[in-house]
């Protein structure tokens, strides 16, 4: 019998798929037994020293001086903050306070004019742009440096005080605050302190659920936007998320507000915590229920798919104690709500908010000037403060002569340190402060001081402003931020 050639290769691969079967179910039985039969290696550590990470260059974003709106920028969603828009804006100043003789010189200013600094404390007329402050490490350990930038009118659109701290840009911010309804705005501005273009994309959320749409900018190395909020969506309860691809930014809003001609005040809103389970807000001064001259409200944003069951208390002088009509509060997915706050003792107290799904949260004060026959009515000023991280070392400058407070929300007392600083860094005087668990206190602020330093614990700080004018009482906050990053030493283990 002949086989043909088609038949000869049939039989070929007949016989190899044969084989290969078999050689399957060989390995299969082998790889069954390997277990019992075969341990593993020990690994072979490399004998490599220890790698030496330094700490990074500290920077620091100032804001820049709030302005009106105007026709140059009202009919779009950004403009660029270099543009000239003609606008009003308030006067403001920054002043940055070193803890310590700078080793090396830090740079300061607006992007792309920076200058070389060598004191410990800086104070820079400041324009609409942010401020940038870059700081070198200090040996392997980050510099002690705080920021704020200051301003206030007494009359005019602008009337209000602002206290905004100088904070690290992120790729990831949160920022619950502001009011987008008619009489009001409230800017987005977005800077870039990087060497690389920032693609950042704005989503925002109401009272009613989530924005209909985003914002999507390039950001360009050294630049700042301008994002008009109003125009994505009308609201009076908003809050925003600030996301970054490509380098980090820093994000704040500007919010002002007119009833009619009245001003209803000004303000920043900096980056809050991100969400979480739990989350804190102050210290802030809050008065009682019957107060109608200073009136508080919890801003608490959810920005989940799921409904939060959220409770609030306060923690005071006193300790702990729950907020009457805020437990187990509902706040429905992607939503924002208002919550009064106010306290049966008037005095200064941090909020501890807890919740069943990630909530961040800002606080706001209104406070009622006097009554003006010119503008035909009461104007208003206002504040917001957003919620904070727990950090080892806040430290304030003390431009603007702000009260300072100070809470313990965990559950063992704690020993704070609070030292004063002079003008070349130095500590002139230092004290030890007791805090109990979930109790808030104030610090008294050293004379002479330029800023004060508080070290020992996690804890929460505020820095509250007030001037009293003669169109009524104007007030500002700013809550303890940390940007440093200390150096280590990371091991190496190679294995084979």
């Amino acid at each position: 019998m002949t086989i043909t050639l088609s038949r000869a290769n049939r039989w070929k691969n007949r016989a190899r798929y044969l084989i290969s079967g078999a050689a399957v179910l060989a390995l299969t039985g082998v790889g069954l037994a390997l277990p019992t039969q075969l341990t593993a290696p020990e690994p072979q550590f490399l004998d490599v020293p220890e790698v030496e990470l330094g700490a990074g260059v500290t920077t620091l974003m100032c804001p820049g001086a709030p302005q009106l709106t105007t026709a140059m920028g009202s009919g779009d969603v950004t403009y660029d903050l270099e543009l000239d828009t003609g606008a009003d804006a308030l006067t403001t100043r920054t002043v940055l306070t070193a803890a310590g003789a700078l080793d090396d010189p830090a740079l300061i200013g607006e992007l792309g004019d920076e200058s070389s600094r060598t004191e410990s404390q800086v104070e820079l007329e400041t324009g609409a742009a942010p401020l940038v402050a870059r700081y070198q490490p200090a040996g392997r350990e980050a510099p002690s440096v705080a920021g704020v930038t200051l301003g206030h009118a007494e009359e005019g659109d602008l009337r209000g005080l602002v206290a905004g701290g100088c904070v690290a840009p992120s790729a990831n911010l949160w920022l619950p605050g502001g009011n987008t309804e008619v009489g009001s705005s409230t800017q987005l501005v977005l800077t870039n302190p990087g060497e690389t273009a920032a693609q950042v994309r704005v989503q925002g959320w109401t009272g009613t659920g989530p924005m209909a749409g985003e914002v999507v900018e390039l950001v360009e190395p050294g630049a700042s936007k301008v994002v008009l909020t109003e125009t994505m969506e009308r609201g009076e309860r908003v809050a925003f998320q600030v996301l970054s691809e490509g380098g980090q930014v820093s994000a704040y809003l500007t919010t002002s507000s007119l009833d009619g001609i009245v001003p209803a005040g000004v303000s920043y809103v900096t980056p809050a915590a991100a969400p979480g389970m739990e989350g804190f807000v102050g210290p802030l001064r809050l008065e009682e229920f019957d107060d109608e001259e200073w009136q508080t409200s919890l801003r608490i944003v959810n920005p989940g798919q799921e409904a939060a069951e959220v409770s609030v208390s306060l923690l005071g002088q006193e300790g702990e104690e729950p907020l009457g009509g805020a437990e187990n509060l509902t706040v429905e997915p992607g939503t924002v709500t208002d919550v009064p706050v106010a306290a049966p003792e008037a005095g200064d107290y941090a909020l501890r908010v807890v919740s069943t799904q990630p909530v961040t949260a800002s606080a706001h004060t209104t406070v009622v000037g006097e009554e003006s026959a010119d503008i035909g009515g009461t104007p208003e000023d206002g504040s917001w403060l957003p919620s904070g991280n727990l950090t080892a070392e806040a430290m304030f400058p003390t431009a603007g002569e702000p009260t300072i407070a100070i809470a313990n929300p965990a559950p063992e007392n704690i020993d704070v340190q609070v030292e004063g600083i002079g003008e070349d860094g130095e500590v002139l005087e230092s004290e030890e402060f007791a805090v109990a668990a979930s109790q808030t206190i104030d610090i008294e602020v050293p004379q002479e001081a330029v800023a004060v330093r508080i070290t020992g614990g996690y804890l929460l700080a505020t820095a509250q402003y007030e001037v009293d004018s003669p169109s009524g009482r104007l007030i500002a906050a700013v809550p303890a931020t940390w940007a440093g990053r200390a150096g280590t030493n990371v091991s190496v283990v190679v294995t084979n």
